[in-house]
């Protein structure tokens, strides 16, 4: 068991995915025996939480040398350095923890979940096991590229949204958009009126709505088409690369967008854009203590779901109560500020009083890897009639 739990931490250093995997679902007890091994463990856990990636041996030794100090720490570092590190895993399957895992300590599995799933219902408390035994069967992924292998001069295609805005730099498949606005500024408005801008330049969207009726949404999209009748909507080629779609708020997870894409997928349609109305909605597979916690996982996730399907996304985060009837800024977000960190563009909108009577509005891009922050001051935003424009007049200087 020894020798088994080394070159287990040691695959947890060296295999990012692998390491993914087994923190979300399988409490520390079930893997460690040594206390020295769970102690460090939890600290590569607790970065991971933290900083939504995983930390590699270096990183592990610098944090135990700058947090811990002491007889204990010594002990921790040198079992660190003279056991873990050089244990040798060459030819290893991560799959082969992952089974020992499973077939030899599914009891401690089980009775551990138990204490922190008391909250849940029998069904609820059986699904979220069966997701967990069910595990085995994934598998780690991962590409691997030499220097000398072919380079990709693929172009990068921005998708339009026929605002001078964001079109100036945009975003493209694989990469993320995101909105911060308050409660009531717009971001139900602003994402209907991108997903109705995608289809009508012939992008297949998936429109995600969570709260609200659905009717209403599609109400918003007939009048940015200007009210058609039943007849033209149908004979409209272009409708038909958009489709509504209401999950349920704080109950859908990105492995069931992930399952309607599939689903979507396999009846011919194949999108190109996702839209989410909005991110706060979704919550992560799990448990964890904190909310900044599952809004990491929430991120990372649609991340490696948008690279891994070839979609874009555009979806929208809450301000909180510092960002009320102010410009915005970034750490003006709801919850983590890490949930921000993989998006491409980040774009903000206030709208004072003066401007919502004259149907006015402020947007701001605070986040731009690809050119310069830059803003929209007082444009047009007139949701009613779902008429945005948005020219650029400012250079945002930090």
């Amino acid at each position: 068991m020894a020798e088994y739990e080394l070159q287990l931490l040691k695959m947890m250093l060296s295999n990012e995915g692998f390491f993914r995997q087994i923190s979300r679902n399988i409490d520390v007890n079930v893997l460690f025996q040594n206390k020295y091994n769970r102690f460090i463990y939890q600290l590569m856990k607790d970065y991971l939480d933290k900083y939504g990636q995983s930390p590699n041996e270096v990183i592990v030794q610098d944090i135990m040398t700058t947090e811990y100090d002491g007889a204990t720490h010594k002990t921790i570092v040198d079992h660190f350095s003279d056991v873990i590190l050089p244990t040798d895993i060459d030819g290893v399957n991560p799959q082969y923890f992952v089974d020992s895992i499973f077939s030899k300590q599914i009891e401690n599995m089980k009775f551990s979940l138990k204490d922190k799933t008391n909250k849940m219902d029998n069904g609820q408390f059986l699904n979220y096991l069966n997701k967990i035994i069910t595990m085995e069967q994934r598998k780690v992924s991962y590409d691997i590229s030499n220097l000398w292998d072919d380079i990709c001069d693929e172009e990068r295609v921005s998708i339009p949204t026929n605002l001078e805005l964001i079109d100036k730099y945009g975003i493209s498949k694989k990469e993320i958009g995101l909105l911060i606005a308050g409660t009531g500024i717009g971001k139900s408005i602003f994402l209907t009126y991108l997903a109705n801008e995608f289809m009508m330049n012939g992008y297949n969207v998936l429109h995600i709505v969570f709260e609200g009726q659905k009717s209403s949404y599609l109400k918003k999209h007939k009048v940015k088409m200007g009210n058609p009748t039943l007849t033209q909507l149908k004979n409209n080629p272009l409708t038909k690369h958009l489709k509504v779609v209401q999950m349920k708020s704080n109950d859908t997870t990105v492995n069931d967008i992930e399952s309607l894409l599939l689903n979507q997928i396999d009846n011919d349609f194949t999108p190109d854009v996702l839209v989410v109305d909005y991110l706060d909605c979704l919550v992560a597979d799990g448990l964890f203590k904190e909310n900044w916690q599952s809004d990491v996982v929430v991120i990372n996730e649609l991340e490696q779901l948008c690279q891994k399907y070839n979609v874009a996304l555009w979806s929208a985060v809450q301000a909180n109560r510092s960002g009320l009837n102010k410009p915005l800024e970034l750490n003006n977000v709801a919850g983590s500020k890490l949930k921000l960190d993989k998006a491409t563009m980040v774009i903000s909108l206030n709208r004072d009083e003066h401007q919502q009577e004259h149907n006015r509005a402020s947007l701001q891009i605070l986040k731009n890897r690809n050119g310069n922050l830059e803003s929209s001051v007082d444009c047009m935003w007139n949701p009613t009639e779902m008429k945005i424009e948005m020219p650029i007049t400012k250079l945002i200087t930090l």
